[in-house]
């Protein structure tokens, strides 16, 4: 596969991930949320159905951008930076079991986000 090839599927494989969880989050936060946080009361609900727009419209986004031949570097760099955020909120704010869920979770898609992101960059896309 061409560098430009794996740039482009690498965004895809980000916009849909991110798409698709984020709907999931903010259709359907309780599993979410006993999962990540080990609460399913109504602030920890609403925190998780935010954090699913905010997936939604960046993974949309980021297709978006895909479909219309622009860049889709800067809803890699979102997706990135809020994965991070996510990962470092949880490290400070949870304990245990969550803490790690979190941050292999958030950390892993940190990660995966980071790599299309250099690829899109060298790409130019």
């Amino acid at each position: 596969m061409s560098h430009s090839r794996f740039a482009l599927w690498s965004a895809g494989v980000v916009g849909v991930t991110r798409a698709l969880t984020g709907l999931w989050f903010a259709a359907a936060p309780r599993r979410p949320a006993e999962t990540w946080v080990g609460r399913d009361d109504a602030t920890t609900l609403t925190l998780v159905r935010g954090i699913g727009g905010r997936d939604l419209a960046i993974g949309a986004g980021t297709l978006t951008a895909l479909v219309r031949g622009d860049a889709v570097w800067p809803g890699l760099a979102a997706s990135v930076a809020s994965d991070l955020s996510d990962a470092v909120s949880g490290v400070v704010s949870l304990s245990g079991e969550h803490r790690t869920k979190t941050l292999a979770y958030a950390g892993g898609f940190t990660a995966i986000g980071a790599g299309a992101l250099a690829s899109a960059l060298a790409d130019r896309r």
